[in-house]
């Protein structure tokens, strides 16, 4: 299959500049699209599965080859730069694919918000120590929430913040919340 080289190495500009991937980076998810898109037409020419019946879905599906095969979710702008959308549909398509491709994507999702989590260490002694846990973008503040969810953590949502959780620091089986989350504690704790 023939690919034309500038219009690649334009679609790898795209994502350093609108972006802000590194070279190394863009140049993997632009190939990841690539054969995406070529794995995505295959299924819909040979799969058992319905083919999606709608933009929003048929974008979701293309995206899930493109997170199979980079081996990492993309971001929200990464999203829109690839779709040429804005941030509303950008997210939607996120969405859609998060809810649809949940299983095969978990460990994919749980790297990203991972990667992606400040955590500073919160609370008192009396009134109970907690971790403050703030995310870049929604996506991985949902799959944070989700996780949590499914390990039976409570979790709170500060007023008046965005991307912004707070979890005690240890769960009713005595682990350290974070810990069972796969996610780094701070290094220094405030002082109670």
């Amino acid at each position: 299959m023939d690919i034309d080289p500038g219009r690649r190495a334009e679609a790898i500009e795209r994502f350093v500049t609108l972006a802000r991937c590194s070279e190394q980076d863009a140049e993997r998810l632009v190939d990841a699209a690539l054969q995406a898109g070529v794995n995505q037409v295959l299924e819909t020419i040979v799969g058992s599965g319905p083919p999606p019946t709608n933009m929003t879905y048929l974008k979701a599906e293309q995206l899930h080859y493109v997170c199979m095969l980079a081996q990492r979710t993309l971001t929200q702008q990464e999203v829109g730069v690839l779709f040429r959308l804005p941030a509303a549909p950008a997210r939607s398509i996120l969405t859609t694919m998060r809810a649809t491709y949940a299983d095969p994507l978990r460990e994919i999702f749980m790297a990203r918000m991972r990667a992606d989590a400040r955590v500073t260490s919160s609370g008192t002694e009396a009134d109970g120590l907690t971790y403050t846990l703030i995310f870049s973008e929604e996506n991985t503040t949902e799959t944070a929430t989700a996780e949590l969810e499914r390990l039976g953590i409570p979790v709170t949502i500060p007023t008046g913040t965005k991307f912004t959780i707070v979890v005690s620091r240890d769960s009713d089986s005595g682990e350290d919340t974070l810990a069972r989350m796969g996610i780094r504690a701070p290094s220094r704790r405030p002082r109670s």
